[in-house]
């Protein structure tokens, strides 16, 4: 089945629940999955996509979800961390049943309407006001135009399109002037509301024209390299926030996840710590997420989302799980230096 939200759901419970490598191969090995064809290496996040990526992609031919199914059993099995987790347990029956989605019990009391008073009706439901004018979808999808899929040939990773036909991305996506010659940044690779792919639109880098046109920063892990083409006048350019984020902020991410077409994460995306250089959030990203822009309810950038995982918050000696980014500015930084 194609990559779907449920798959990510339990790519990060099986992250939460096995975060050590040793207990991921040790899972895909007793499920019989093949680990000589799964790459172990990264974050556990990574890992546990790679492990449910192979499954799944084993799976397509039978469409009988038969290694995902033994995946499952293996982790809710009366000696395992999941023997009871209902969330595994109701995508274990899903599959088992043909489906490939979460359903979600209805729990509601059928009489809610007798029992509630108008005064109990129509009521924010956290501290903070989430409503949002309906222009901020007109916006997003605005912004999303100037998202790319950046295709290095052995993988494929996120950037955006930035003043002066400047794209924008990781220096572990583009590391050097040699990926950036050969790097195809393609432009609308995407679906329509239909689930049709649409015409995506393909450009090269232009690393070597002059010496501003590339930069890149090994520890802010980002890259800067101009296009061959202009392509600011078709799909315009993303603008950096000039306010810093901040704790508890909304933040979105559009991005190309597992280097397939272009998806955004809004749900649960919250800042949970930011400083002058790092953003770290709960927004959810996958491998080939990474050169994402990260916005704000504003969709001005705010952060180059770079890695996720297990990761250290500054002063706190435990480990949090948690997706972090650059902050935007020290990016901006970088961008004036070479438009001046």
């Amino acid at each position: 089945m194609p990559w779907n939200e449920s798959l990510t759901a339990l790519n990060y419970r099986l992250a939460d629940l096995y975060y050590t490598k040793e207990d991921a191969y040790r899972i895909a090995k007793t499920a019989d999955l093949s680990t000589g064809d799964i790459d172990f290496s990264g974050v556990m996040k990574t890992v546990w996509f790679n492990i449910l990526n192979y499954a799944n992609t084993i799976d397509r031919g039978a469409h009988n979800h038969e290694l995902l199914i033994s995946l499952l059993q293996t982790v809710t099995s009366s000696e395992e961390r999941g023997k009871k987790d209902d969330f595994l347990k109701t995508i274990l029956s899903n599959l088992i049943d043909g489906k490939t989605i979460i359903e979600s019990p209805v729990t509601a009391d059928a009489n809610w309407q007798e029992q509630e008073s108008p005064d109990h009706l129509e009521k924010l439901m956290t501290s903070v006001n989430t409503l949002l004018p309906i222009s901020f979808l007109d916006k997003g999808l605005q912004c999303a135009q100037a998202v790319v899929r950046i295709d290095i040939g052995k993988g494929a990773g996120t950037g955006f399109l930035v003043q002066d036909n400047y794209i924008v991305t990781n220096n572990h996506v583009i590391p050097d002037m040699a990926t950036a010659r050969n790097a195809k940044v393609q432009f609308n690779f995407q679906k329509n509301w239909a689930g049709l792919d649409l015409v995506s639109e393909e450009v090269l880098c232009s690393p070597d024209a002059s010496p501003k046109n590339f930069k890149t920063d090994v520890s802010l892990d980002y890259t800067l390299v101009k296009l061959a083409d202009d392509m600011n006048l078709k799909y315009g350019q993303l603008t950096f926030s000039n306010t810093p984020p901040q704790k508890d902020d909304f933040v979105n991410i559009i991005q190309h996840p597992a280097g397939g077409p272009k998806q955004i994460a809004l749900y649960h995306n919250i800042v949970t710590y930011a400083d002058d250089t790092r953003v770290q959030y709960l927004t959810d990203t996958l491998p080939g997420s990474s050169g994402s822009p990260v916005f704000n309810s504003s969709w001005q950038i705010v952060a180059l989302h770079h890695s996720g995982g297990w990761i250290k918050e500054p002063g706190v000696s435990q480990a949090v799980y948690r997706n972090e980014g650059i902050d935007a500015r020290r990016i901006n930084e970088a961008l004036i230096t070479l438009s001046n």
